[in-house]
């Protein structure tokens, strides 16, 4: 299999060309769907799944074709690049960011590409070029960080992931267009191509170049740096390869030693997320090690580590969990692309395992697999009520992370018994902000220091640990969250899971003083159990106690330590769609209390 990088026309118009060596080779390209061949970015893809209806790139092409995939950008009645922009400010309204910038990525090129490569029909070409002329001649380019407005931000076209996805979905598309034949484009159209990446390789360096071990961290600046190699690798003759993958391994550095634990976790906290960021680093390393490069250090070592986790952390079927920012994905079949071009040496096994040093737990017997968040991002603490001797994780939000640890999703079987609210589009701000906050999670809350992703670390802080844990047949974990609020209040939660016929958890909550706690619980709609209850549509006992759920032939039985509200809510169930989930709320009044939830599947 051939993964030469080649350039029509290159030596021509540039005076020199060298063949470089591509991540991915044509029948790699050419197994299914660019998207999700690719990863798209959570962002991108719950954007995509609400408002165009496909995350799946041969459905773009599709509407392509058949003219009906930008309608959403429509402005005045016509096709505008600014159409979502125009309409959110001259409106003064709520942004919609994701509309506005996804399309300036310009993701919908690579089917197109691909649709060349596998085919030769030179439709797809042309129509992939009359795309990205139109692009060029309605964004003119603005250099980092002045623009019309003074500030980078601004609407962001000529500024951070924007640019470095374009620059990415070009390079791949230069590849997936040579691959196709060779009358893809036209000289004139290819020098207009390679203009526009060098271009684009200019002001990634430019903003690459001010970028400190704070501000490189994070998915769109590791996007940066990656784009920053891929481009030192396969265009050198564009000058000073060395220069710009410096930078480009920088940003990458500072990214697996800051971003990615020691066990290879990254602190964004969201799984999709992880296998969008793995992927960049595997991009990276695979580009410097194939076009003569050292690799960074760190990265291949924390590579195998990120996909174990990965896998580890998906469903009985294979599927991600959706934690924070997240969103239903085939982690499995991900997994295997990378493996089959680079091997990932870990066993394909699912175990119970605890990420001590990230905060991150699967605790599995022969009935339930549950998953237990309680990474956070930053570790400090302004104060502390016990000082505990075991590792602490601190800080509330951050990145993709949503609020409320320990939180924890569970499996009976094959089937989810406990979810949580999952991953809404970014324009969606109020169902977003919903989803985020701790009631939208499977924790305890407290009304008196309330945590949502308004409140800073100066309104608030936690101390997080794993206390001890038990890894044999019938496993079990015990997790503590120190809340320390600004006006002096605080409370300490531990929380035990434990695994044996039944799924136990037990929380324990001691006050600084009484205050107002509630016990949050969420479990994806089912049948009701029985026909007699006190209300048709609550599937819970007279005295509020047992909630039953028949999902076809089995029944999940909920045992609560006390009654409390039950309700239907909105949340992304594992399709990827908006569903309704049965909600529990238990409300304590005490300065110390135990609550106790027992979940039995037969």
């Amino acid at each position: 299999m051939n993964n030469d990088f080649h350039k029509p026309y290159f030596k021509e118009l540039f005076g020199s060309e060298q063949t470089g060596k591509f991540c991915y080779t044509k029948e790699q390209l050419s197994e299914r769907p660019i998207f999700p061949t690719y990863i798209l970015d959570g962002g991108a893809f719950l954007f995509l799944n609400d408002v165009i209806g496909t995350t799946n790139s041969d459905d773009w092409l599709r509407m392509i074709e058949e003219g009906t995939f930008f309608e959403y950008w429509t402005y005045d009645g016509k096709f505008d690049w600014y159409a979502v922009w125009k309409n959110f400010t001259e409106k003064d309204c709520n942004p919609e960011w994701e509309a506005h910038i996804w399309i300036h990525r310009l993701y919908f090129l690579l089917p197109l590409a691909q649709a060349y490569m596998n085919t030769g029909d030179r439709r797809y070409s042309q129509k992939w070029f009359e795309l990205l002329s139109d692009w060029i001649d309605k964004n003119p380019y603005r250099k980092y960080p002045q623009d019309p407005e003074g500030c980078p931000w601004f609407d962001m076209v000529w500024f951070d992931m924007q640019v470095a996805w374009r620059t990415i979905n070009l390079t791949h598309s230069v590849f997936m267009l040579a691959e196709g034949g060779d009358d893809a484009l036209t000289k004139e159209q290819w020098k207009a191509v390679y203009d526009m990446i060098l271009l684009h390789r200019s002001h990634l360096q430019s903003e690459g170049m001010v970028k400190d071990g704070t501000s490189a961290r994070g998915n769109h600046s590791l996007q940066i740096g990656m784009a920053l190699i891929m481009l030192s690798c396969l265009f050198p003759e564009f000058g000073e390869p060395e220069a710009y993958a410096k930078t480009g391994r920088f940003i990458v550095k500072v990214n697996c030693d800051k971003q990615l634990t020691e066990e290879g976790i990254d602190i964004e906290d969201s799984l999709t997320y992880g296998h969008f960021i793995a992927r960049l680093y595997f991009e990276a390393n695979r580009l410097l090690k194939l076009n003569g490069y050292e690799p960074i250090p760190g990265v291949p070592e924390k590579l195998p580590k990120q996909y174990e986790y990965l896998y580890q952390f998906s469903s009985p079927k294979g599927i991600t969990m959706q934690i924070g920012d997240g969103y239903a994905m085939d982690a499995l079949r991900d997994i295997e692309f990378v493996d089959s071009i680079e091997p990932l040496p870990f066993e394909r096994k699912k175990r119970t395992v605890v990420f001590e040093k990230s905060g991150m737990a699967v605790l599995r017997n022969n009935k339930f697999s549950v998953y237990i968040d309680m990474i956070a991002t930053d570790p400090h603490s302004k104060k502390s009520l016990m000082a505990p001797k075991q590792k602490i994780w601190g800080g509330m939000y951050g990145a993709h992370q949503h609020f409320g640890r320990p939180a924890y999703i569970a499996y009976a079987d094959e089937d989810m018994v406990v979810n949580e609210s999952g991953g809404m589009n970014y324009d969606c701000e109020g169902l977003r902000t919903m989803y985020a906050t701790m009631s939208g999670h499977n924790v305890i809350s407290c009304d008196e220091i309330p945590l949502h992703e308004r409140l800073t670390h100066d309104d608030s802080d936690e101390i997080l640990s794993i206390v001890d844990h038990f890894d044999g047949e019938n496993p079990w974990i015990i997790l503590r969250n120190e809340t320390i609020g600004e006006n002096g209040k605080s409370f300490v939660w531990t929380r035990k899971i434990e695994l044996k016929d039944k799924l136990v958890v037990t929380d324990h909550v001691k006050a600084s003083e009484r205050m107002h706690f509630r016990n949050h619980l969420h479990m994806p709609y089912a049948r009701t159990g029985y026909a007699d209850y006190f209300a048709s549509t609550q599937p819970v006992t007279d005295d509020g106690k047992i909630i039953n759920l028949r999902r076809r032939q089995k029944m999940q039985k909920v045992m609560l330590d006390k009654a409390g509200i039950i309700e239907y809510r909105p949340y992304s169930n594992d399709k990827n769609r908006t569903d309704v989930c049965v909600y529990s709320e238990r409300e304590y009044y005490e300065q110390e209390f135990e609550s106790v939830t027992v979940i039995s599947y037969e």
